[in-house]
């Protein structure tokens, strides 16, 4: 051990980036010590769940397979025991969870997803590039979680700025062609679908533009660096927050 990592951890090329991502984090050993390795995987979990809502598994596709790079720059998957760290958790945790299944998804996924009874996640601005996407509102399932986008993803006023050929065409026809006005018609569609929950990111909320984008995956600098102003958390906007919930039936009782 010469304190080099054998396997890095990341993805292969996708939608994402062109030339897959390396974390420059070493895989895990699970076949080490499973005792000590479900002990850590269940007090991560215990110690978020204190802190949120609800969790949400990254990268759920590594819960079946990691993809991992070795010292020549050569990837291959990785097999991860995903069904037993999740079998390992009482319901009362699992259903406060749900799957971050994007990316390069196989049927192995769907099934471990669906075994544990844990949501998708569906992203509105994948919702355009073919013309019956599953990210569609009007396609989710009750059981996922909806985005307008991910934290990886541009804010919707930027990524609808950018819009481009068929996309642009069909997201015009669907959103209209202003972009404000597409903004909070795209999210009044995520909370009118029939996903369990919407998370709507505040650039989004306010409609901001690419320069307050949180994250560009494969990239290291200048992420991570947007942060809210207070001031912009007045009355008016929990006021319009308040009237898209009632309408579409997300508001919690009086």
């Amino acid at each position: 051990a010469d304190g080099t990592i054998e396997l890095e951890a990341g993805v292969p090329p996708d939608y994402f980036s062109r030339r897959g991502q390396r974390w420059q984090a070493p895989l895990y050993r699970w076949e080490a010590d499973d005792r000590s390795n479900e002990s850590l995987w269940q007090a991560r979990i215990d110690t978020q769940l204190r802190r949120f809502d609800r969790l949400r598994l990254d990268h759920f596709r590594g819960y079946v397979a990691t993809w991992g790079f070795d010292r020549t720059g050569r990837g291959r998957w990785i097999s991860a025991p995903g069904s037993r760290l999740l079998g390992s958790l009482p319901p009362a945790q699992s259903r406060r969870l749900f799957a971050e299944d994007l990316g390069v998804i196989t049927p192995a996924v769907h099934r471990l997803r669906e075994t544990h009874g844990l949501a998708g996640t569906r992203v509105l601005q994948f919702a355009y590039d073919s013309s019956r996407s599953i990210h569609h509102p009007s396609r989710h399932p009750r059981n996922a979680v909806a985005y307008t986008g991910t934290h990886d993803n541009d804010t919707l006023l930027g990524w609808f700025r950018g819009l481009r050929g068929e996309v642009r065409t069909r997201a015009h026809a669907d959103l209209g062609t202003q972009p404000r006005e597409a903004t909070e018609r795209a999210i009044r569609l995520a909370l009118d679908s029939a996903a369990e929950d919407v998370f709507i990111p505040l650039q989004d909320l306010w409609a901001l533009g690419s320069e307050t984008r949180m994250n560009r995956p494969g990239t290291k600098h200048g992420n991570w660096r947007w942060r809210a102003d207070a001031s912009s958390l007045d009355d008016a906007t929990a006021r319009r927050v308040r009237g898209w919930l009632r309408q579409s039936g997300r508001a919690r009782a009086d």
